[in-house]
């Protein structure tokens, strides 16, 4: 119960972040235009808003406005919160758009596209997480290949003398709120 509650809390708060983040606009009606936006009102919160992100953004790179795909923090958050609604509903659809963004951003030999590790760029380590899970599911060994890899740069990553990790190289001794977040 505890466990459940606390996965709970936790997607909520994914979810609530993003709405805040994002400004996404719920698409939640009876009858609408296309197919696609048909939200039932019928679901939990949680999944309307799941479906509301597909609706928006087919693609998962696409969550930040951005107009190529690129690995970074804002979309191992938002999946991170796709990753507990599967494990909670069981619906391949939210695995897939967390798949397919993770195998669009990597290639066939374990390799993250356009990853520095000498950028020391803390917002790569979030979509890692992303990992585990699909490497359970799938036993694909490029995901155990990148969690190795990030693991490294979590290791070497500069920290600032209370201990706390460099934001970026580029940002020395700065140390922002992702930061005391991958430090749990």
């Amino acid at each position: 119960m505890e466990k459940s509650l606390s996965t709970t809390v936790n997607f909520t708060k994914v979810v609530l972040l993003f709405l805040l983040i994002f400004n996404s606009n719920l698409k939640a009606q009876n009858h609408s235009d296309s197919e696609n936006s048909v939200i039932s009102y019928d679901l939990k919160w949680s999944e309307r808003t799941a479906l509301s992100i597909l609706n928006k953004y087919p693609k998962a790179w696409q969550l930040d406005g951005n107009d190529r795909p690129k690995w970074d923090y804002k979309m191992g958050f938002v999946l991170s919160g796709f990753e507990k609604l599967y494990q909670k509903t069981n619906d391949k659809k939210y695995l897939n758009y967390i798949k397919d963004y993770v195998d669009g951003m990597i290639d066939s030999t374990g390799n993250i596209k356009k990853y520095d590790i000498k950028e020391y760029n803390i917002d790569y380590l979030n979509p890692g997480k992303l990992l585990f899970n699909l490497y359970d599911i799938t036993k694909d060994s490029r995901y155990l290949e990148i969690i190795g890899k990030l693991r490294n740069q979590l290791e070497t990553q500069p920290r600032t003398a209370s201990g706390g990790f460099w934001h970026k190289q580029i940002y020395p001794n700065q140390m922002w709120i992702d930061g005391l977040y991958m430090a749990e």
